[in-house]
């Protein structure tokens, strides 16, 4: 406590000057954070770090895994408002800093979220809020970039392989135990039998799998960010992926180790504290889940200026920003790209190509020479900046500059997956269909992925590994396949000339050509299909085939 007669003591002379900055010093330490003045237009906190929550259907549990992801100094949240401000002084041509209508619809330069501008005008009360006067002011112009920008972080749709996969092996697992054995993929053909539509005896993918080419919902993929996912479909997916019925007339529900949790990490969201989860439960439990892991990204890192990956409580990336996890039952390798010096490298290879197609060698690029940029996408008008009818280096920087800033605004996880499908481990001559032969033979040469020797197939010896890449995603005028050069027209594919093996009569019965007779296509008796047929496999192979003629 202050008080004036413990200086007298010590021989210190006050002023009224002195007692007034003490007292005001003191009382400005009192002020609690209710006291302190807010101002409800400032930009968003801007936090060093934001986290984003994936959640796996792995094949022991499902795994809710935490990403707390810093692009350098700043999370990506305060790129979205930075980069929503810098278009906000672009188009602000009066500069008293409000936006018109017409000044929103001068959005050329603006690229691949252009469209989502041109349409504002039908959706402008919806923004025009505070107050409703006919303009945009820097936060109400925030949402609708926001909007355009479309969700900060984002899964990849992993390659068809992985998926269709789970589809066969769902369907070839009759008693629905989880794991094959020899009966279930020896039967193979009759397990599918339904889905021959052209009744070859053959099981193509385009049969196994009729909805490949479709878009595939986000909660139906192996990893789903929680951030887009409806949870109302995850929810759903979850019981039927993960639990089980307890008595008929009763909904399905999910026990704490189902969910690869203790009793007490759930104990919060189990409101008749059972144990288990039902539909509501689960539901509130996706709205905060508790994480299996909590993984730190730096994209790249402010000290060494390289990406780097660290697990809370467990081990850090060194070297290469690389990291092996075991998550439910899988082997996930996870990796962080450095995309500064792609964005560096994106500048320099324009600037190349600038110099490349300005043809008579002006320092400028005219409208005849603009494609040769290759800006896939990108109009002349979008990137001379100051309508002269040229494009100067400048000019070309300062376009990439801009696109690479909606780059800057965007997470990405690429999922990619190393092992072979279940369909292609059959699939033995890799005609993109399965034949009788090779469901008889399946299982022999399944045996090599069997992990623990059991004899039987689980999935998760047929999981391998997935790769999941963190990156800042690309803006669409600079990816891979944008800046790749054109490739040569394909030439035209040849007739395969027929190399079957066996006798004339035997080719000719094998109508789906798969290099076995069975006893539907066989045209003689079925005595003598049996005396050919030697080990009874029911189908007459090229080799017992001749017997019948064996010089052919």
């Amino acid at each position: 406590m202050f008080r004036p007669a413990d200086c007298r003591r010590a021989g210190i002379t006050l002023t009224l000057s002195t007692l007034i900055l003490a007292a005001c010093l003191a009382s400005n330490r009192s002020l609690t954070a209710a006291d302190r003045p807010t101002n409800k237009d400032a930009p968003p906190s801007q936090s060093k770090t934001d986290h984003f929550d994936l959640i796996c259907f792995a094949p022991d549990h499902p795994v809710v895994v935490r990403f707390r992801i810093r692009i350098g100094s700043n999370g990506i949240r305060e790129f979205r408002h930075r980069y929503a401000m810098q278009l906000f002084r672009t188009l602000d041509r009066k500069r008293d800093n409000f936006l018109t209508r017409s000044e929103v619809t001068q959005v050329e330069r603006l690229g691949e979220i252009a469209s989502r501008f041109r349409t504002l005008p039908k959706t402008w009360k919806d923004f025009d809020t505070t107050p409703t006067d006919d303009r945009l002011s820097p936060i109400e112009f925030a949402r609708v970039v926001e909007g355009a920008l479309g969700p900060s972080f984002a899964v990849s749709v992993p390659s068809q392989g992985a998926t269709r996969s789970a589809k066969l092996f769902t369907r070839l697992d009759a008693d629905s135990d989880g794991e094959l054995d020899s009966g279930e993929i020896h039967n193979g053909t009759r397990h599918l039998k339904r889905l021959d539509i052209n009744d070859d005896e053959t099981f193509s993918v385009e049969e196994l799998d009729p909805l490949q080419y479709q878009a595939i919902r986000t909660e139906s993929q192996p990893f789903v960010a929680l951030l887009t996912a409806n949870h109302q479909v995850l929810c759903d997916r979850l019981i039927a992926f993960y639990g089980r019925v307890q008595s008929p007339g009763t909904t399905a529900t999910l026990a704490s180790r189902q969910l690869g949790l203790t009793a007490e990490q759930v104990r919060s969201v189990d409101h008749d504290h059972n144990g288990r989860l039902d539909r509501a439960e689960l539901l509130q439990y996706l709205q905060h889940p508790t994480p299996h892991e909590t993984i730190d990204a730096a994209l790249p890192d402010l000290r060494t200026r390289r990406s780097r990956l660290a697990v809370v409580g467990g081990p850090t990336s060194r070297g290469l920003a690389r990291l092996s996890r075991p998550w439910g039952g899988w082997t996930v390798q996870l990796k962080a790209k450095n995309t500064r010096s792609d964005r560096l490298l994106t500048t320099k290879f324009f600037r190349l190509k600038f110099l490349v197609a300005d043809e008579n060698k002006n320092k400028y690029i005219e409208p005849n020479e603009f494609p040769q940029l290759m800006l896939t996408g990108a109009s002349f008008p979008m990137v001379d900046s100051n309508d002269d009818g040229r494009v100067v280096i400048e000019e070309l920087t300062e376009f990439i500059k801009d696109q690479t800033a909606v780059q800057q605004s965007r997470l990405l996880l690429s999922v990619s997956h190393s092992r072979r499908s279940l369909f292609e481990l059959l699939d033995t001559n890799g005609d993109r269909r399965l034949a009788p032969r090779e469901f008889l033979e399946g299982y022999s040469r399944l045996g090599t992925i069997d992990k623990d020797r059991d004899g039987r197939i689980s999935r998760t010896d047929l999981s391998g590994k997935f790769i999941l890449t963190l990156e800042v995603a690309r803006a669409s005028l600079f990816t891979r396949e944008a800046m790749a050069m054109p490739r040569p027209p394909p030439t035209a594919a040849t007739p395969t000339p027929d190399r079957r093996g066996g006798p004339k009569w035997f080719r000719r019965m094998d109508r789906n050509g798969d290099g076995d007779v069975s006893g539907r296509e066989f045209l003689g008796g079925l005595s003598l299909f049996d005396r050919l047929d030697k080990n009874r496999d029911g189908l007459i192979s090229t080799g017992e085939a001749k017997v019948l003629e064996p010089n052919e």
